[in-house]
C-alpha cells in the first residue's frame, strides 16, 4: 500500500498533512495553544473531546481494547 500525499502544510513550521483538518487541528493547538478540553484528573489539555476520552480510557482507566496480533500488547488505539 502506498503512503498517501501530505498536500495541507503549514506555512509556519513546514509540517504537513493529508486533509486540510489534519492541518487546522495542528495550527491551532501547536501554533496557537488552544486546548480547550482538560483532564480533570490530570489537567493535560487536548484540542479535541474525542482525544480527551481516549487519553482518560487508556491513562487512568487502563483500558486498552486494541492487541497486538504478535505479542500480549495492548493499546488504546488501533493505530498503535
Amino acid at each position: 500500500m502506498e503512503p498517501k500525499n501530505k498536500l495541507f502544510q503549514c506555512e509556519i513550521c513546514q509540517a504537513s498533512y493529508q486533509t486540510k483538518q489534519g492541518l487546522k487541528y495542528h495550527t491551532m493547538s501547536i501554533h496557537e495553544g488552544r486546548k480547550p478540553f482538560a483532564c480533570g484528573i490530570c489537567n493535560t489539555r487536548f484540542l479535541r473531546k474525542s482525544d480527551l476520552k481516549v487519553h482518560v480510557q487508556s491513562v487512568h482507566e487502563g483500558i486498552r481494547p486494541f492487541k497486538c496480533e504478535t505479542c500480549d500488547a495492548r493499546f488504546a488505539q488501533n493505530p498503535n
